[in-house]
């Protein structure tokens, strides 16, 4: 994945790319061709460096240039005489000294971003919520995205992923966006869950890992590098196959934390035991013990994120629950607000027929924030008895009960 870097400050781009324009070069602007606009140059006191000046209405706040095709990417707003301002972006042939191309925007240009400090693609986001996408190479806007808000594009960052531009903008109410041009949907994250982000080819892999957070000290930088970083491994949570730790760090990298702690169950007679995970043979019945834990987003219970089972791993089952071999465990996983369930399942069945003798259940959540690096330890948790509806026992019953419904790819 390509790395992305924000435009410089407009007044260096704009002396960096008219020093390469203009030196030993004579002050005359030359003829524009059809549909372009001829600039003014002038001579400055610096020697060999001459002043650009944009047409007469034109304001530019924002820039940035692409020494490659020699083109300033420029943005602002364009003002006719008693009229309110209108949004622009542009390319100007810093050769020819003439705006090669130009189109409108939706709203005044708010911010810009590039895909690297020599720019094939820029991203121009505007007070209206439109985001511009343009080709430096073909010399116009490629595609044009919204934010389901429509509030103002506070902040964009560009990056391109498996050959395709990719840009992540976030809204003045902290909702992220990430756009894959060519895809037809989004995917976002944010303060609230929202159901029409899930239509896009990229939006499944990712929503599995990881779901819709609720951000408090939004960092869209950080943010944008984890669901970036998760499109471009195309990562899912697939039942029955082990996550080892390499394909974890290889898809998070340092954005991981480790969770451990011991649990132990309530009876049903009030003492509490340790679990004891294992199968007991007997003459007319068999004891399937099972411990589990799984993670989700706080308010995302039907999203499964990927967990890594010291010290070998192990296959989350169909639900998305995966093995504890202890009742003393520790676990890694991506760092983020995160909630932990913890299942006990005690299940008899008898040995000629195969059906259920009896079942019982026990939970245990808790809600942590982990950071990166951060080992977050939670001592003793108590998983207690739940309540199931006598003819209806069963695993899945009991994730219903405790509300849990996953899904999977």
């Amino acid at each position: 994945m390509g790395s992305a870097r924000r435009s410089l400050p407009v007044l260096a781009v704009i002396a960096l790319a008219l020093v390469l324009a203009t030196l030993a070069t004579p002050a005359y602007s030359q003829e524009p061709g059809p549909g372009q606009v001829g600039l003014s140059v002038e001579p400055t006191r610096v020697y060999g460096l001459y002043r650009v000046l944009m047409p007469e209405g034109y304001t530019l706040d924002h820039a940035v240039y692409s020494r490659t095709y020699d083109t300033l990417i420029v943005a602002g707003l364009y003002t006719v005489t008693g009229e309110a301002g209108r949004g622009y972006v542009a390319g100007i042939d810093t050769s020819a000294r003439v705006i090669a191309w130009r189109q409108g925007l939706e709203g005044a240009p708010t911010a810009l971003a590039a895909d690297s400090s020599d720019p094939e693609w820029v991203a121009v986001g505007t007070s209206r919520g439109e985001v511009a996408l343009v080709s430096v190479a073909q010399g116009g806007v490629k595609a044009l995205f919204y934010t389901a808000t429509r509030l103002p594009v506070q902040d964009l960052y560009m990056t391109v992923v498996n050959g395709k531009p990719v840009i992540a903008a976030l809204d003045s109410e902290g909702f992220l966006y990430i756009y894959v041009y060519g895809e037809e949907s989004w995917v976002e994250v944010g303060p609230a869950s929202s159901s029409a982000a899930t239509k896009s080819l990229y939006t499944p892999p990712i929503a599995r890992v990881l779901g819709v957070y609720e951000y408090t000290g939004f960092n869209s930088y950080k943010s944008s590098q984890t669901v970036l970083a998760v499109l471009s491994n195309s990562f899912t949570v697939t039942p029955e196959a082990v996550l080892s730790l390499e394909e974890l760090k290889g898809v998070f990298g340092d954005l991981l934390g480790r969770v451990k702690g011991i649990l132990l169950y309530r009876t049903l007679g009030g003492t509490v035991a340790p679990p004891e995970p294992g199968v007991e043979q007997g003459e007319a019945t068999t004891t399937y013990k099972s411990l589990y834990i799984t993670a989700t987003p706080p308010s995302g219970l039907d999203i499964v994120l990927p967990v890594f089972v010291e010290p070998d791993g192990s296959a989350p089952n169909s639900y998305g629950l995966y093995s504890l071999p202890n009742p003393e465990f520790s676990v890694v996983l991506p760092a983020a607000t995160v909630e932990l369930r913890f299942y006990y399942v005690v299940e008899t069945r008898d040995n000629a027929t195969g059906s259920l003798v009896s079942f019982n259940c026990y939970f245990d959540s808790v809600t942590l924030k982990l950071t990166p690096g951060a080992v977050a330890d939670l001592e003793v948790r108590v998983l207690e008895p739940v309540n199931l509806i006598e003819g209806q026992a069963g695993l899945e019953e009991c994730l219903r009960v405790t509300g849990f419904n996953p899904k999977l790819s």
